[in-house]
């Protein structure tokens, strides 16, 4: 048989979830192989193979119930109609911006900052000697007519891993940095 075969490995993975401390395998075995040696079945699952053929295992996982809780950074914007920084849910779907050739994730959680940024406030919650001179300088320049202001913007943020086919239809995973805002907060 050439092509792909789809196997059930959900009591497997279960075990495997359970037993976190110990390394897990899956050993391919081929009961009607009539006389083929090992190296020919080894040969036949290689990916250089010319049927083009890769083996993959894609796995989908749930949070169980013991930990639904999503945790809050303390920058999301969970006030209504609060107008001091935080971080808003934004969701993408892959396929609302035609990124098709994505396989897995179907979309991923990017976020934005919103939101104004109290200069007194910020200094108050990051006090140092820049912040300081910084507050003593925009009160100077207030009186002059000119006064500085202090941003809402990420503050940290997180990497993508995407699962993707390329135009030799072999899957391929990458890391696109910095996709996601995990925190947002005043800069300067």
């Amino acid at each position: 048989m050439v092509g792909w075969l789809k196997f059930d490995l959900k009591p497997s993975v279960r075990r495997w979830h359970r037993h976190t401390l110990v390394d897990h395998s899956i050993k391919v075995l081929c009961n009607n192989c009539d006389g083929l040696q090992a190296a020919d079945v080894a040969e036949a699952l290689s990916p250089s193979v010319q049927s083009g053929f890769t083996p993959f295992i894609v796995i989908h996982t749930t949070k169980s119930k013991r930990s639904s809780r999503v945790k809050r950074s303390s920058s999301d914007c969970t006030i209504i109609g609060s107008s001091n920084c935080c971080r808003e849910s934004l969701y993408i779907r892959f396929s609302d911006i035609d990124w098709d050739w994505v396989v897995m994730p179907t979309g991923f959680q990017a976020n934005f900052c919103r939101g104004v940024c109290q200069l007194s406030t910020h200094l108050q919650s990051n006090p140092s000697g820049f912040a300081a001179i910084y507050e003593e300088r925009n009160r100077a320049m207030k009186n002059r007519g000119i006064a500085f202001e202090t941003c809402c913007s990420p503050t940290k943020m997180s990497d993508l891993s995407i699962l993707f086919l390329d135009d030799n239809r072999q899957f391929n995973r990458v890391e696109i940095p910095e996709m996601s805002i995990e925190t947002c907060g005043c800069s300067f």
